[in-house]
């Protein structure tokens, strides 16, 4: 049993569906398949536009029109017989009026967080509605599932956690007959619902992680995450043109990258997969004769660095008037009591310390004033970029500060972090 996850780049229009149709016949004829899909293109950020267009009760039928007319022009693009294109239009349309009743009740839905996760997750069940549709048309044997009758969680709006226990029980009743016969299943990521079938969304970018979720619960000998890129590569290929592909990758080093920028992999991914060591194969949807990157429990067979980049990262700086050692390592205990867990490093140099973070740190007046009476000046810094750089050789350091200009930094034999001032991002 394996699981397929293609985003929605791979499905953008009716050459995309097609190519996704040849994949899942070339590659996934080999024992069971479920396949997650994501929302068509760019569909869910435009669903984020039209929800925000209705929450500040501005007319939303040009942005709604658009959307209805994005996923209707490729119905009539894809199916060559006119009762085909029929079916298919009103299978959709069937969807266009649930989310229409939706709209109505708007002003009834205080909270704009649960009223976010009963719309947006309309993308992934417009795209594998028509997907399944068209598959089943090519003459595959398709059976469509809504993952919010499968994948439950609590009420956390917006970044549900999954009752793993309760999904498991939902995978045996509603997925293992249809595997189990030979049908190959096509339903949603990034959706689930809570006990009370109220739908609810995993987090941003989390179909990778509900791949994931059906690759844990079903046992699968593989995960394939189709991409429009060839595999995981070193680097931002846009920034580094030289960026090399990994052949191999350990779970932790995904990991790692995920956790410090690197966009491939959805961050929460990797733990589901680990724990069955099952393995994750990245490969591109463009070329496919390409085998991609496979991430496991091996140790990378070749060590080479790793670069990479998260924007939105906070800097505090503090000088010391009178370079005084003591008056540093005081003011770093009166500190701590602020650091959250997203303290990424603390630098010392001869003029004070630098603290980077995830996020800005509250500083109450009080403690200000101490800052003030150890003779320290503070300067915060907001927007900044992190470049973070795993296994570095002789030469990255050198390539990193004289492309960006580094505000501050820590490194050592095994990792560097630098960080760098916005308007140098790229």
């Amino acid at each position: 049993m394996q699981v397929f996850k293609f985003g929605g780049a791979s499905v953008k229009d009716a050459d995309s569906v097609c190519n996704v149709g040849k994949i899942i016949e070339q590659f996934g004829s080999d024992g069971s398949l479920l396949v997650v899909i994501s929302a068509m293109g760019k569909m869910t950020n435009a669903f984020e536009a039209l929800l925000n267009t209705l929450w500040k009760s501005e007319n939303y039928m040009s942005e709604w029109g658009r959307i209805r007319k994005y996923h209707l022009d490729i119905i009539y693009e894809l199916f060559e017989e006119e009762q085909n294109a029929i079916e298919a239009e009103e299978i959709l349309l069937a969807l266009f009026n649930e989310l229409e009743s939706v709209f109505m009740s708007i002003e009834h839905n205080k909270n704009y967080d649960e009223l976010y996760d009963k719309i947006i997750g309309y993308g992934e069940l417009l795209s594998t509605r028509l997907v399944a549709y068209h598959l089943m048309q090519s003459g595959l044997d398709v059976v469509w599932i809504d993952a919010r009758k499968v994948i439950v969680t609590d009420s956390s709006w917006r970044s549900a956690n999954v009752d793993w226990d309760a999904t498991q029980k939902r995978v045996g009743e509603e997925l293992l007959n249809y595997l189990e016969s030979g049908k190959i299943i096509i339903t949603q990521g990034f959706i689930g619902a809570n006990a009370e079938m109220s739908p609810t969304t995993l987090g941003r970018e989390g179909s990778d992680y509900s791949a994931a979720i059906f690759a844990n619960l079903l046992n699968a000998k593989k995960i394939t995450i189709w991409k429009d890129v060839q595999g995981v590569l070193n680097t931002d290929p846009k920034i580094f043109p030289e960026a090399q592909l990994f052949a191999y990758l350990s779970y932790q080093e995904a990991a790692e990258m995920s956790y410090h920028g690197a966009s491939v992999i959805h961050p929460k991914t990797i733990k589901p997969l680990q724990e069955k060591n099952i393995p994750l194969y990245v490969r591109s949807f463009l070329d496919t004769q390409k085998s991609g990157t496979c991430i496991d429990n091996t140790v990378s067979r070749k060590i080479i660095p790793s670069i990479s980049f998260r924007r939105g990262m906070y800097l505090m700086m503090l000088e010391s008037k009178s370079f005084g050692f003591l008056e540093t390592q005081k003011i770093l205990e009166i500190l701590k009591g602020v650091f959250s867990d997203e303290v990424l490093f603390v630098h010392f140099n001869r003029m004070g310390l630098s603290i980077a973070s995830e996020e800005k740190f509250s500083l109450s007046d009080d403690l200000l004033e101490q800052i003030n009476f150890l003779g320290f000046e503070l300067k915060e810094l907001n927007d900044l970029l992190m470049i973070y750089v795993k296994n570095p050789d002789s030469n990255i350091e050198q390539v990193i500060r004289k492309r960006w200009r580094i505000l501050s930094s820590q490194t050592d034999k095994y990792r560097m972090y630098f960080l760098a001032e916005p308007e140098e991002i790229i």
